[in-house]
């Protein structure tokens, strides 16, 4: 039997509907949870919640548990949604006009807001403030609207074959209407042509090149909408959110505000396969330190010698990604993770089938130019899909794959070293990156921003996975496509030239050199540590292979630990100074790739400086445990704090340096790479005759003291990366090297 349909209800009253009011007063208290844009909204007159309607009918035709349909046919009065997308647009920009904090005015005032007082503000102090739009219909309507409310004059230009019906809806809100010869296409035209000429404020639902922050704007504004449904999906539906959602797609800005707020799972998913490719470089140095005895013992060699291994190990890790990130940061991930692996692949091959100590020196070599990649693409691909206000956290998350074959990396290759022979590690090596290439090859999508810019653009066919099919996907980009207006041709970012010497330059420049330093020497400290323990805890305690892996597993869960707990510590402290300079979080989080005054080094510096003290302390307190050969339950306590400390603080100054240099995240990380692992690798090899000349207490003791120096290095950077940061972005552009903005996720 066919189900039948009621009709489509139509708000024939909405239709009639003209402003009698003045501006509008509270009507409710606004929700303690509310953002500020729904603040703001539930301070206008006539707010209220609009229906979400059960259709069960529907649903059981479809064989679903539940079809909902959020019904916008009385919104503040009007037949649409746009209203809310269009005044917090209108808002934001004549309060911009006026010099004034939008959104501390709507916390601070509460039930005396008045959209009022902007147009009597604007005469008193002589602001010539008029608006200007464009529309088809319902957009042009709501912004009039606020136009009437706030008593400033707007100018609303429309296509010529409007009916007159329309117009005079539009009209009647008080607007002049400008009707161009022509579609909406050159309405649009005209509208920018008369903004530029006189100064007026352009408030378009529509982007281009150059004009984002207002259609950014209005994006936000229905997030109150978007808000509103998932707590009446909730209660509807007994507590399951919903699994699909349904949207039209005119110009765009619905599109891309539905997308924003449900696609977090998507960024989940790549920074998940993202985090497990980052595990392949710690785990294969670590997975290596439980064999080194045994190494050296088949090869004859001694224990200095076969620490070599490690060293030349960290050279290449060092070295490799300049080549990787600045190939990455132009042609792709994709393939840049993929040649990696392949080249991993073969290099592990050849470990586990050679038989001198040169192969071996030399495949090494190899392995660690396969590997040292991820890295840097890890943090370059969340550089690329997250802005700077969740960036900490994001790299946080990222920083676990790493996290985690620092501490299952010597336990593994201790269990596969005593029981199956130390060539049985390299072919474990084989099995699982062959398989994370195939996860890599089939769901990874593209994100480098040369390729795809902010995921809208269709990336070549040879650089496309499965991903790329999805609809939400290939909606996205329709709606960003339409978003930008057909109108106006968007240019094609450029993919710079692969330089491998970028990251040298990015070595030489002032604030970025003395993060490196800093990163470097802190993690050359740990590189030390975790060289030495296979032949001090060998020579203290008579630990064989699998003791001596099981010896890593501190150091490892401290540091997962580490890079969950500071990642959020860092978001926490990015929002405070946020809110110390009067911002919101959605205004922070526009600051995706354009930082300007922000003062982010003190923002990520202040979370750097305590992991810096328990680093020292550590450091100190391990030495002498180890001197005085206590129980080897002291140092793996002291190894725990150790590796909580190195990793929080190296994981904060990653984030500073992305956050430095946003539109090259690949090679400032292979910056941050070169820097760091060639100081390990030098550390590496002298810390054994270290400890035999200078006895582990004072070894590490002044390992300890050399990590406290690097205090005043951060000061330094908070007190004048910031200037330093704004002069090198003038000298890059006024060298024609700076790149395009465009509109965070």
């Amino acid at each position: 039997m066919t189900p039948s349909f009621s009709p489509i209800f139509i708000n024939s009253t909405a239709k009639e509907w003209r402003f009698t009011s003045t501006s509008p007063k509270l009507t409710q208290k606004p929700s303690s949870r509310a953002s500020p844009v729904q603040v703001f909204h539930q301070l206008l007159s006539d707010y209220a919640e609009t229906p979400l309607h059960n259709l069960p009918s529907v649903a059981k035709a479809l064989g679903l548990s539940h079809v909902l349909l959020k019904d916008e046919s009385q919104r503040f009065g009007l037949p649409s949604f746009k209203i809310l997308g269009a005044s917090w647009a209108v808002y934001r920009a004549v309060a911009e006009r006026l010099g004034l904090d939008a959104v501390a005015l709507v916390s601070d005032k509460g039930p005396d807001f008045n959209l009022g007082f902007l147009g009597a503000m604007a005469k008193k102090k002589g602001v010539a403030v008029r608006l200007i739009t464009c529309t088809a219909g319902n957009w042009g309507r709501a912004v009039a609207r606020m136009a009437k409310y706030m008593d400033i004059p707007i100018v609303v230009y429309v296509p010529g074959h409007m009916p007159e019906t329309t117009r005079q809806r539009i009209t009647g809100e008080g607007a002049e209407v400008r009707a161009i010869d022509g579609d909406y296409d050159d309405a649009v035209e005209g509208a920018k042509r008369a903004a530029v000429a006189d100064g007026s404020l352009l408030v378009m639902d529509i982007s281009w090149e150059g004009y984002e922050t207002a259609p950014q704007w209005v994006v936000e504004g229905y997030q109150t909408m978007l808000d509103e449904s998932d707590e009446q999906v909730l209660r509807l539906s007994g507590g399951h959110p919903a699994t699909h959602v349904v949207v039209p797609v005119g110009c765009g800005s619905i599109a891309q505000a539905v997308v924003q707020h449900f696609k977090t799972w998507e960024k989940r998913f790549i920074v998940l396969v993202v985090s497990i490719a980052c595990f392949f470089s710690p785990v294969s140095a670590n997975i290596y330190f439980p064999a080194l005895n045994t190494l050296s013992a088949e090869y004859q060699v001694s224990t200095t010698l076969i620490n070599l291994t490690v060293t030349v190990y960290m050279i290449f890790q060092g070295l490799a990604p300049s080549f990787t990130g600045s190939l990455s940061d132009s042609i792709g991930r994709r393939p840049v993770y993929v040649l990696c692996f392949v080249i991993y692949i073969g290099a592990n091959i050849g470990l586990a089938l050679q038989h001198s100590f040169a192969a071996l020196m030399v495949l090494r070599c190899l392995q660690s130019s396969g590997s040292s990649g991820t890295i840097a693409l890890g943090n370059a691909v969340v550089s690329d899909i997250a802005n700077a206000s969740e960036r900490g956290s994001y790299i946080g998350y990222a920083s676990l794959g790493g996290v985690v074959g620092v501490s299952l990396g010597a336990t593994i290759g201790g269990v596969l070293s005593d029981f199956l022979g130390w060539r049985s590690i390299f072919w474990f090596l084989v099995i699982c990156a062959g398989v994370i290439t195939m996860l890599i090859s089939l769901f990874l999508p593209e994100t480098a921003r040369a390729v795809v810019d902010n995921g809208f653009i269709h990336p070549p066919k040879w650089d496309r996975c499965l991903w790329d099919s999805l609809p939400s996907t290939e909606g996205r980009r329709v709606a960003a496509a339409r978003s930008r207006s057909t109108a106006t041709n968007r240019p094609v970012r450029t993919r710079g030239f692969v330089n491998p010497l970028m990251t040298l330059k990015i070595c030489a420049d002032k604030e970025a050199g003395i993060v490196l330093l800093a990163s470097g020497i802190i993690y050359a400290s740990y590189a030390a540590l975790v060289s030495a323990i296979p032949s001090q805890y060998q020579a203290l305690y008579g630990f064989n292979d699998l003791h001596i892996g099981l010896c890593y597993i501190p150091v490892g869960v401290s540091a997962a630990i580490s890079a969950v707990a500071v990642g959020r510590a860092v978001d926490w402290n990015f929002a405070r100074h946020a809110r110390r300079l009067g911002m919101s979080i959605e205004e922070a989080k526009q600051m995706s790739r354009d930082l300007g005054s922000f003062p982010i080094e003190s923002v990520r510096c202040e979370i750097a400086l305590p992991a810096l003290a328990l680093t020292s302390v550590s450091f100190i307190v391990y030495g002498w445990l180890l001197s005085y050969h206590t129980s080897v339950a002291g140092p793996l306590v002291m190894l725990f704090f150790v590796g909580f400390g190195v990793n929080g603080f190296f994981t904060i100054l990653s984030v500073l340096m992305v956050d430095v240099y946003p539109q090259a995240p690949a090679t400032a990380t292979a910056a941050n790479n070169l820097v760091r692992c060639w100081l390990g690798a030098g550390a590496a090899a002298a810390m054994v005759p270290m400890i035999d000349a200078m006895s582990s207490g004072w070894a590490y003791t002044f390992i300890g003291l050399l990590c406290l120096f690097m205090t005043p290095l951060l000061w330094v950077i908070m007190r004048w990366g910031p200037k330093w940061r704004a002069e090198r972005i003038v000298a890059e552009k006024a060298k024609g090297d700076g790149h395009s903005g465009c509109v965070a996720d």
